[in-house]
């Protein structure tokens, strides 16, 4: 199993490294923001279940979405330009603080090497 990943992993570009890192580091943030939210913040109301279960689907988006990238289709790549791009946008819905001052950032510059990066269909790794 190892040794597929890291045959899949070998033909990206750097950019492509960067971004899957990111879609992972974005994927790990909003799993862990679920019990640092019900931790701190929830009251226990329907709306705080309902956000915790948006940021698990979120999480879980970003993992799928990773692992899309990791395989090098061009459809994950399209689907993650469109999921970083509309949670990009959804960082400006409410109220703006320090967490969504890291959430633009990161965001932001995924989408930036998204498409600055483009697609480029992986190349095949001989294996012996």
């Amino acid at each position: 199993m190892k040794d597929m990943i890291d045959m899949e992993y070998k033909g990206h570009t750097v950019v492509r490294k960067i971004v899957i890192a990111g879609l992972i580091l974005e994927a790990v943030g909003w799993l862990l923001l679920i019990p640092a939210y019900l931790i701190w913040m929830s009251q226990g109301t329907m709306m705080d279940i309902t956000l915790m279960v948006l940021m698990g689907g979120n999480g879980i988006a970003f993992s799928l979405l990773a692992g899309g990238m990791v395989r090098g289709r061009k459809l994950w790549w399209i689907l993650s330009i469109i999921w970083v791009g509309i949670n990009l946008v959804l960082t400006f819905t409410d109220q703006f603080g320090a967490a969504d001052f890291v959430a633009l950032a990161l965001n932001g510059g995924l989408l930036v090497l998204l498409i600055a990066g483009g697609y480029k269909a992986q190349k095949a790794i001989k294996t012996t």
